[in-house]
């Protein structure tokens, strides 16, 4: 069983996938998520169905989009929706599988080249549709569609959506059959893609527990209307010192990782805020650069961030 979704964000898309691959009793460990630069767009796709299909889908479209033309995004929908028609017409014929198995939905996001924008759609059968906001292939269950509808707004911030992202594939993992592996994540903006971080997806799923269990706690007293308002104000003060606690904790995750980039000024950086604007970020290492103490200063009223290390540990 496969899990992919995609998420169209404030500045462009969010996609995320499982790794684990399976067919029958077999499984393996495989990227589901795969950059191919064609022509005048770089794109990003993943499909869940039969893995001959979606591999050979995925080539074919990466070879028929090399030479292609076009210019917008209109127009490399309609290139794909040929080379997707092609295939149901000339291969699928062909493949020896069950028809059961002889089916397959994909999630292609493009990015023109020169920040031009972002594409999204999504592929059933031998058709292409467009996706205004997200969507789930694969194991989409309605829990997960749940959630989705429930958590996602229109022009969410990069980070935000990819802890969206991150939250619904954990929850796919844990009642999903045969979901499962580490999680992927691509950021498709309008001017480069990324992939996260394995270590980094892990803290962030680590956060996510860590914060569900609060936010859990702190949903059900607030619905208890039998609660007196002065105990209940009680808990949202407890709740507030947790939320602090826990942001604290894994913000020294976030300067750790900046350290590095310290350190090694040509390693990979994201492409959205981990901090906010006009934030100063003192820290402190060791002579191996682990981060022994930290300190934010959100009120520096600087145009962009300013990391500082102090050298006390050197």
């Amino acid at each position: 069983m496969t899990y992919i979704a995609a998420f169209r964000a404030e500045t462009g898309v969010v996609m995320c996938a499982d790794t684990l691959e399976t067919m029958g009793q077999d499984a393996r460990y495989v990227e589901k998520l795969v950059r191919k630069d064609c022509g005048g767009f770089s794109v990003v796709m993943g499909g869940a169905g039969a893995g001959d299909y979606v591999d050979g889908f995925i080539d074919k479209l990466a070879h028929d989009l090399s030479a292609s033309s076009a210019t917008g995004f209109e127009e490399l929908r309609k290139e794909i929706q040929k080379s997707l028609r092609d295939f149901y017409r000339d291969e699928v014929p062909l493949s020896t599988l069950p028809n059961k198995w002889r089916s397959m939905e994909c999630l292609i996001t493009a990015q023109k080249h020169g920040m031009g924008g972002t594409g999204l759609w999504k592929t059933r059968q031998s058709r292409v549709f467009d996706v205004d906001k997200f969507d789930i292939v694969g194991y989409g269950t309605p829990v997960n569609f749940y959630l989705a509808n429930g958590l996602y707004r229109p022009n969410l911030p990069i980070y935000q959506v990819v802890s969206l992202a991150a939250y619904l594939s954990s929850v796919a993992k844990a009642t999903g059959s045969g979901v499962s592996g580490k999680t992927s994540i691509a950021v498709i903006s309008p001017w480069e893609i990324y992939f996260e971080d394995k270590l980094d997806i892990r803290s962030l799923e680590e956060r996510i527990d860590e914060f569900q269990v609060v936010v859990n706690k702190l949903f059900l007293d607030s619905m208890d209307l039998s609660l007196h308002s002065r105990e209940f104000e009680g808990k949202l003060d407890g709740y507030q010192r947790e939320f602090f606690q826990l942001r604290k904790k894994h913000r020294k995750y976030v300067a750790e990782r900046m350290a590095r980039n310290i350190k090694n000024p040509s390693g990979r950086k994201h492409p959205y805020p981990d901090i906010p604007f006009g934030t100063s970020l003192r820290i402190t290492t060791d002579p191996d650069g682990n981060v022994i103490d930290f300190e934010f200063n959100e009120d520096a009223d600087l145009l962009d961030f300013k990391i500082v290390d102090d050298g006390r540990g050197d």
